[in-house]
């Protein structure tokens, strides 16, 4: 799939780094944007985090990082949190 300018945005943003990793003391880099609550409901750059691979793959199979955490590291998409209860 083809990233939006709003990802490209948030990965420049996070340095092109996983910003779980570095939450966790490692340095990983990554060119992947993950949309913390789907792309189709929020395409806009405090939605979207950048992730590893790894990381990216362990969100989207139940495992941590969840929302919530992501939530915790990046502020700034609490404010989303209303539309995900519709």
């Amino acid at each position: 799939m083809k990233q939006t300018e709003e990802t490209k945005k948030a990965i420049k943003r996070d340095n092109y780094r996983c910003q779980w990793c570095l939450h966790e003391g490692r340095i990983r880099e990554s060119r992947t944007g993950h949309h913390i609550f789907g792309r189709a409901r929020v395409d806009l750059i405090d939605g979207i985090i950048t992730l590893c691979y790894t990381c990216h793959d362990n969100t989207h199979n139940a495992r941590r990082p969840t929302r919530e955490d992501l939530i915790q590291i990046m502020p700034q998409a609490r404010k989303f949190i209303d539309l995900d209860r519709r």
